[in-house]
């Protein structure tokens, strides 16, 4: 299976396709660039840039399991007759639940590690444990997930303090039902 855009092969990884791996590799290799006579492409040379593209191939596992966890697609509420009277912050009848992680890059190994957060969390919200980077590590993504959906009386995307929480010192990611929000410092697709 062909994808003529990158994006395209990007969702296609994002639901587990082997199709879309394939494409983003055929995407690197025919792209017509780095070759030379001979055919023969140059490996590259140090760390490859960190991009949104790279976080959601090497790590996206960790992040979809998040996701799971977090129990999104629990039942919205009991009943309808309910549905009016449920507030934000006020639903114990849920089992949804934030969950959370820190991403850091390895600027010598050229690798990503994920750190789940072990604060607790609370269908509104999860708290991050401190950041720990190992040696050569920088933190690059502050993730969490929004389980919760607009009919419940929640956001879809970051909210107002996930935004100031983030600010533009690192960048965010929030997984709700509507897909991946980035925000915060900017970081190329």
């Amino acid at each position: 299976m062909s994808y003529p855009d990158p994006r395209a092969a990007l969702a296609a990884i994002l639901q587990n396709s082997n199709a879309g791996r394939n494409a983003m590799r055929a995407v690197g290799r025919n792209n017509g660039g780095g070759g030379n006579a001979s055919g023969v492409v140059a490996s590259h040379v140090g760390p490859r840039p960190v991009t949104q593209t790279r976080i959601l191939e090497e790590c996206g596992q960790t992040l979809i399991a998040l996701w799971e966890q977090s129990r999104a697609h629990a039942v919205l509420l009991p009943s309808p007759a309910t549905r009016g009277l449920v507030l934000p912050g006020g639903n114990p009848q849920t089992p949804k639940n934030e969950q959370g992680c820190w991403i850091f890059h390895n600027t010598v190994s050229d690798t990503f590690r994920v750190e789940t957060w072990t604060g607790g969390s609370t269908r509104d919200s999860c708290t991050p444990t401190a950041p720990a980077p190992q040696a050569n590590e920088v933190l690059v993504v502050d993730f969490h997930t929004h389980p919760n959906v607009g009919q419940e009386g929640y956001l879809d995307t970051p909210s107002p303090a996930d935004i100031a929480a983030v600010g533009t010192a690192v960048t965010g990611l929030v997984r709700s039902h509507g897909g991946y929000h980035w925000f915060g410092k900017a970081m190329p697709a």
